[in-house]
């Protein structure tokens, strides 16, 4: 297995990359950050977005996928979300290396509360909840960032 502790690790000849599918959130974000993180200027080789992609041997459907390769030593690295990274039996197993906030593509997570739920009170409450400065403490101890200014007032009109 080859080593890898820092992102311009992955970049190395014989490393072995798995990322998720493209066609899904986690794999779009992965490559591009990967392209990020090659675009020139920005501190790594020209050609370094071409040379990780090249030690790419895997592609998952899914995060758990990326994960389960990775924790049973398959493969020499992957690129998840931190906060896949951060569960315990993943995190007592792997280094994680954090992505650049310039580099690392921002995912979002709409709630909601359904207009027909069978609970929309307590949906409405849990939703106020996560909003609220001990939500957002929690939300933000595994991983989660805040709302941006103006999600909050976002609304869409959807059934269950």
């Amino acid at each position: 297995r080859t080593t890898v502790r820092s992102l311009e690790d992955l970049a190395n000849p014989g490393v072995k990359l798995v990322v998720a599918l493209p066609a899904v959130p986690a794999g779009k974000y992965a490559l591009e950050a990967i392209q990020r993180l090659g675009n020139a200027g920005n501190g790594f080789p020209s050609d370094y977005s071409q040379r990780v992609r090249a030690n790419v041997v895997s592609q998952e459907p899914n995060v758990r996928g990326v994960v389960q390769k990775v924790v049973l030593n398959e493969v020499d690295a992957g690129v998840v979300y931190q906060t896949d990274a951060r569960v315990e039996h993943v995190a007592s197993k792997v280094a994680a290396i954090q992505i650049p906030d310039w580099a690392n593509p921002s995912a979002s997570y709409p709630i909601g509360v359904l207009r027909d739920a069978a609970e929309p009170d307590l949906a409405g409450a849990f939703v106020e909840f996560l909003r609220s400065p001990e939500g957002r403490l929690i939300l933000r101890g595994h991983g989660f960032g805040a709302p941006k200014p103006g999600d909050e007032k976002r609304r869409a009109d959807v059934g269950g």
